[in-house]
């Protein structure tokens, strides 16, 4: 995040672990304080159009997603194990197996 005469921030560059907040969490008490520092503050037409054209989904954005979607099922599932299924779905554990 920049100052109002876009500098770059202090922090900006600097590895994860030497970031200020790395491993914190804000309190109850700080996150209050922030939302109330947003409330109330008006948006400009410009930035609602900049914000509502940013989630409009295009052909090209759709036929991504669903390609996507795709890759990651069946064969090509990061889960898959070439077909194994647990013990218990096999009938392993039923009284019928241990006869």
């Amino acid at each position: 995040m920049a100052n109002r005469k876009r500098h770059p921030a202090w922090n900006k560059g600097l590895p994860k672990n030497k970031q200020p907040m790395f491993g914190k969490k804000h309190s109850k008490k700080t996150k209050f304080k922030i939302s109330q520092s947003e409330k109330g503050k008006k948006v400009s037409e410009e930035t609602k159009k900049k914000i509502g054209l940013s989630y409009v989904k295009t052909e090209k954005r759709l036929k991504q997603i669903t390609e996507l979607g795709r890759a990651g099922k069946g064969d090509n599932s990061p889960n898959w194990k070439g077909g194994k299924s647990r013990a218990y779905k096999n009938g392993y554990y039923s009284i019928e197996y241990r006869k």
